[in-house]
Formats: C-alpha cells, sequence, structure tokens
C-alpha cells in the first residue's frame, strides 16, 4: 500500500475516534460514567508500518494490518497489568508474506485516577517471519512494547481505545531457509489500532 493511502486510513481511524469522544461525552451527561476495576479483555485491529534494523541491507518498510488481543486485571485506577498479543502483517506481492509479532507483559499507567488517558509499557518476546514461497526468513528474540492510549467510554463497563504503540526487538539472529546467517536483525512496528475493550 502507498504512502498516501497508509496516511488516509490513519486518518479514517483518527476522525472515527473522535466520534466516539463525542458520543462518550453524551454518556457521560446521560449518566452511565464508567468503571475501571477487575477483570479487563480487550482486542483490536488497525494500521501500521513494518520494518527493521540489522547489519547490512535492511528490507523496505511497508504498511499493513495491525490486531491486538490482550486480558489482565486492574491492580488500583492508576494501574492495570496484562498479558498482550500485538503484531503486525503485510501481503506487499502475490504470494509474499511478512509478519511481526510481539509477546509481552505490559503495565498500563493512567497518571489521572478518573482519566481515561495511560501510557503502556512491555517487554516479553518478538518473532518475525517472511515468506515468498522459494525463501522462508526468520528471526526470534528479547522484544518490548510502548504506546499511548485513551478509553472512550460507551457505558460502565464498556469502552473503545485507540492505541498508538511502538513494537520492537532487541535482539535477534536472522535465519534464512533453517539457516543462520549471523546477521543481527531487529524487527519493529508501528501500530494504530482501535480496541473494543470491557473492564
Amino acid at each position: 500500500m502507498s504512502r498516501s493511502r497508509m496516511v488516509i486510513s490513519l486518518l479514517a481511524i483518527a476522525s472515527l475516534s473522535a466520534t466516539f469522544a463525542v458520543a462518550q461525552n453524551q454518556a457521560i451527561k446521560e449518566g452511565t460514567g464508567h468503571e475501571r476495576q477487575g477483570f479487563w479483555i480487550g482486542f483490536g485491529l488497525g494500521w501500521g508500518s513494518g520494518g527493521a534494523s540489522c547489519d547490512g541491507t535492511c528490507p523496505d518498510r511497508f504498511g499493513g494490518a495491525t490486531f491486538r488481543f490482550a486480558l489482565g486485571g486492574t491492580v488500583n485506577r492508576h494501574v492495570k497489568i496484562g498479558g498482550e498479543l500485538h503484531g503486525w502483517s503485510n501481503t506487499n506481492d502475490p504470494g509474499v508474506t511478512e509478519s511481526i509479532g510481539n509477546v509481552t507483559g505490559s503495565v498500563y499507567y493512567y497518571p489521572s485516577a478518573s482519566g481515561n488517558f495511560f501510557l503502556q509499557g512491555g517487554l516479553g518476546y518478538s518473532a518475525y517471519n517472511y515468506d515468498d514461497n522459494v525463501d522462508k526468513a526468520e528471526a526470534y528474540g528479547a522484544g518490548s512494547i510502548i504506546g499511548i492510549g485513551y478509553d472512550i467510554y460507551l457505558g460502565r463497563k464498556f469502552s473503545l481505545t485507540p492505541i498508538l504503540a511502538y513494537g520492537a526487538a532487541w535482539t535477534g539472529e536472522l535465519t534464512l531457509n533453517g539457516s543462520g546467517t549471523g546477521a543481527n536483525f531487529r524487527p519493529n512496528f508501528v501500530s494504530l489500532t482501535i480496541n473494543p475493550t470491557w473492564h
């Protein structure tokens, strides 16, 4: 996908978020309020870009679909903790697939106990896969994710949550068709997702 189409997609998601914010304000006026406590679970889809830093020539950066699944518990009004699967995938050419995924244990920090804005940070495991039906490349290593988000409540326990995140691998050796290459390969992705979340 071209950069212009990617920008249009991101703007569309931002516009959708603004629409949900209006709905949230209406819910507050109607007295439904919101809660942040106990078990929570969320999932989402969106758009982003994936690439890598590496030894020598790195692959081009491409736009692609992003996904997220997370669940956990609420420590208090300021802190949630959970496990998260967050990734990016692209089919740039027919028969060619490329994906990056991070599995992390994450902390979500709300600066204001009554606010909906939060910061995210997590550590875990990162995986990269490339397959063009001729060659298959892989890289695995320690990974991390950081992000920001905002819970747009549409009810006491339900929100639509835009999250802008950056996921990356710290380490990883690129393998080609099952054989090590000795090259350092550190994939990363930027992701904007809209996440239905139950608190």
